[in-house]
């Protein structure tokens, strides 16, 4: 029997909750690029990778290198066999 995916839908500051609640255990985040485009990145987070200015810093197992992912512009986010629409 498959695992199912269950669909929620959250606002972003429950999105950047669940982030700081992976302690180092992966997921996927999308968001809005500073040029506009839309990324995905499967990535962990350390535990203390929030900057100054609220973005959060995390790592991409693709890009083998830390990312910052602005809060802001978070849309989906996948974790633990959930898949949270942000809005």
């Amino acid at each position: 029997m498959k695992n199912k995916v269950k669909t929620k839908t959250i606002n972003k500051t429950k999105a950047v909750e669940i982030i700081n609640s992976t302690k180092g255990q992966f997921f996927t985040v999308t968001f809005t690029t500073k040029d506009n485009r839309e990324r995905s990145i499967n990535c962990n987070k350390k535990a203390d990778s929030t900057t100054k200015l609220g973005y959060i810093r995390v790592y991409s197992t693709k890009d083998k290198g830390y990312r910052m992912v602005n809060p802001r512009t978070i849309s989906k986010l996948q974790y633990n066999n959930i898949t949270y629409k942000v809005n």
